[in-house]
């Protein structure tokens, strides 16, 4: 265990008084704490929670946690559901066969995959809010 962790356990009220010397000794030493846990109070969970607390716990999400996730689904059925109505648009559109559609659609993927990295770069760089006018 981390220094780092103890701290916070410590702030959590997880560590007990008699490890607090132990820490302390560590410390001068140079030494990060054995990695036995025993002396860490234990908040026990249940491993799975049933179907009904988990659509409880959903619904209790904030309001903004339903927004980002409706978006995020019209996002990945934008990218995967209409990829059959394109490939059909074009077969049908255009008359081309089905392995110059597979190859128009492959370059729109990759494509897809370089302006994807190139947006998340510029939003590390200028923040969310600047892209998404520039966008």
């Amino acid at each position: 265990m981390q220094l780092s962790t103890i701290d916070s356990n410590r702030r959590n009220g997880y560590i007990d008084s008699e490890d607090e010397a132990d820490v302390s000794e560590s410390r001068q030493r140079g030494e990060y704490p054995d990695t036995n846990q025993d002396h860490i109070k234990s908040r026990s969970r249940p491993a799975f929670i049933s179907g009904y607390e988990s659509i409880v716990r959903f619904l209790l999400l904030p309001r903004q946690a339903g927004v980002v996730l409706l978006l995020e689904f019209l996002n990945s059925f934008r990218s995967f559901g209409l990829r059959i109505v394109i490939y059909n648009y074009i077969t049908n559109e255009y008359g081309i066969t089905d392995t110059q559609a597979g190859k128009i659609l492959g370059i729109k993927g990759v494509v897809d995959i370089i302006f994807g990295l190139l947006g998340s770069i510029l939003v590390d760089i200028m923040g969310v809010r600047k892209v998404s006018v520039l966008a």
